[in-house]
């Protein structure tokens, strides 16, 4: 029921403060779709650091309307591209781009196709043993 009247709460007081001329009616939209997704996500770090991004994408919605959300989008973009994870690109394959590492990456290509490492976990050995698709004799 709470949460239910704060949803209310917050368009009545929304319309309201769009109707003064204080903020635009995009900032509402995004304030409204960051709500609805804050539901969504099922871990409370992420919900955290999720929350705490809005705020400047919130500024720079009330400032540069979507020209500043697509900005931000952009720096964020940049940002976590950069990232790296236990010493692997955060992205990785995407950016950076490697080509051949791409094979598992959006679609599923069969097991025996996938004969070598990605470049970005800098194996000793880049080639793995090579996988046989008939039944051993010896495992019956």
């Amino acid at each position: 029921m709470g949460q239910t009247i704060g949803i209310v709460g917050g368009l009545v007081i929304g319309d309201a403060v769009v109707k003064a001329g204080l903020v635009s009616n995009l900032m509402v939209v995004i304030i409204a779709l960051t709500a609805i997704a804050s539901f969504v996500v099922p871990s409370n770090e992420m919900s955290n650091t999720l929350r705490i991004l809005t705020f400047p994408l919130i500024l720079l919605a009330g400032t540069f309307g979507f020209v500043g959300i697509a900005i931000g989008f952009l720096v964020l973009l940049i940002h976590l591209s950069r990232l790296e994870s236990l010493g692997a690109p955060y992205f990785a394959p995407v950016s950076p781009l490697f080509v051949k590492d791409l094979k598992d990456t959006f679609l599923r290509l069969p097991i025996y196709k996938l004969n070598t490492r990605p470049k970005d976990v800098n194996a000793q050995k880049s080639v793995i043993v090579e996988r046989s698709r008939e039944w051993d004799d010896n495992e019956k």
